[in-house]
């Protein structure tokens, strides 16, 4: 029951967050310089592994807490990872149609 749902927000945001490095990888090179790039994907890839770290303590302090906590913990990834994903949408289509406009 429970634990189920656990495990399939859990999997699907693994899989988003997934999807979310594949486009960072994807856009970088098209938006920045290799000077700054390198900097960028790797202070990126650095917060990014904090939070795996810092996030599994303070999520099971939280779920051991009342129902009402337990709904806001799972809500709020799915809405930051929501925006990250409609952000991303917009950054592409702005980006494609820059790229239509920039003829080399």
């Amino acid at each position: 029951g429970n634990q189920m749902a656990v495990l399939l927000v859990n999997c699907s945001l693994y899989f988003f967050i997934v999807g979310c490095w594949a486009v960072l990888y994807i856009y970088t090179p098209q938006l920045y310089d290799p000077q700054v790039r390198g900097l960028g994907t790797a202070i990126a890839s650095l917060t990014g592994k904090v939070g795996a770290i810092i996030a599994p303590p303070i999520m099971g302090a939280f779920w051991d807490s009342n129902d009402a906590v337990k709904e806001y913990v799972i809500a709020l990834p799915i809405a930051v990872f929501g925006s990250a994903v409609i952000f991303t949408i917009i950054l592409a289509i702005k980006t494609h149609k820059e790229s239509e406009t920039n003829t080399f």
